[in-house]
């Protein structure tokens, strides 16, 4: 079997999570639902208006997140990752009963009802495997994301037993494992922004009332006020940037990580743009590549960009050219996993 490895970027999950232009408009959403249920005087809910408004004036997100580690700006710091951990968790909850009580535009109905984006549905549905009375990933599959959402898991428990507390996890390398689980297929490079087993072992009562499959409600408003006042008091593993590397849980991920990229004979690049402020942690990823053959799925006004900035982090002695993918409605299948062999590039 060809080993082949994922790398994936927010496009992979955009559409049901919003990308950095959509993200402003979202936030707005998310504050607007807070209010309509009468958390009109919380922390959270002023915090966030602060947010939006700060994150108006800056490039993305991300480089607001830059500036203030720069300024060693920690309370802010915190308040913004855990602000993203509660607003992460609003996206991926079941709104499609309530929906149209704070979101107006019918379009927009659509997009923020959504609660996983379908690719990973075709995705697990395509390479999922029935070994020993169990579903597994294959073992030459893996992925590598940069993205803080719970999409995989989502999409994958759907397939599975339905059991948050045990089937969905057993795939997931998490922020405190040195070594991946044996079923592990996915590494988050920036974590989670809710992390799934911290949350439900510690703060239960928080996890009975925000869980992805229980509907969201107006009432589950007063649990994100306390998932935010909790979270910003406690020492959990959240979500981190490409700059926090001094900490364990950076070093196990990019560890892990390069460790399933130093193996591919194949790497599918999804949705990511290799970003400036990340380069430094791709090529440690990269660093122990072979000659692979590598695929960029990604819109056809992206891909140049995209392959010009693959070159930042490829070791020098590795010379490739990346094979373009441009149909985004699927997460694309190399060849090489059916055993095919030769030039044809399709998604699946």
């Amino acid at each position: 079997m060809t080993n082949i490895a994922y790398l994936m970027g927010a496009g992979a999950s955009a559409q049901a999570i919003p990308v950095v232009n959509k993200l402003n408009s979202r936030l707005n959403i998310f504050l607007q639902f807070l209010l309509n249920s009468g958390q009109t005087h919380s922390a959270l809910v002023n915090d966030l208006k602060k947010l939006i408004k700060d994150e108006k004036i800056h490039f993305s997100i991300d480089t607001y997140a830059r500036k203030l580690y720069f300024q060693n700006n920690t309370d802010d710091y915190k308040k913004l990752k855990v602000l993203l951990a509660c607003f992460f968790l609003f996206e991926q909850l079941n709104k499609d009963a309530n929906v149209r009580d704070w979101v107006e535009d019918i379009r927009e109905q659509e997009s923020v009802s959504l609660q996983v984006d379908k690719r990973y549905d075709s995705f697990f549905a395509s390479v999922l495997e029935l070994r020993d009375g169990k579903i597994k990933m294959p073992n030459n599959i893996n992925v590598v994301s940069w993205n803080y959402d719970n999409q995989y898991e989502i999409s994958l428990n759907q397939f599975l037993s339905g059991d948050w507390s045990s089937d969905p996890m057993r795939f997931v390398s998490h922020p405190s494992d040195e070594i991946c689980p044996s079923d592990s297929t996915l590494t988050r490079l920036n974590g989670e922004a809710y992390y799934h087993k911290y949350i439900r072992e510690h703060l239960g009562n928080i996890y009975n009332r925000l869980n992805y499959d229980i509907p969201l409600t107006r009432e589950s408003s007063s649990a994100f006020v306390l998932l935010y006042e909790t979270l910003r008091k406690e020492e959990c593993p959240l979500l981190n940037f490409a700059w926090d590397t001094d900490n364990v849980y950076t070093d196990n991920r990019v560890t892990n990580a390069r460790e399933r990229f130093s193996k591919a004979e194949v790497i599918v690049i999804i949705g990511y743009s290799f970003p400036y402020y990340n380069v430094k942690i791709d090529q440690a990823i990269f660093s122990k590549i072979s000659h692979p053959t590598i695929y960029i799925q990604a819109p056809k006004d992206s891909t140049e960009a995209i392959e010009s900035r693959l070159h930042y982090v490829l070791p020098a002695s590795v010379k490739i050219k990346a094979k373009i993918v441009n149909t985004v409605d699927q997460f694309f299948l190399p060849p090489d996993f059916f055993g095919i062999s030769g030039k044809t590039t399709y998604s699946i």
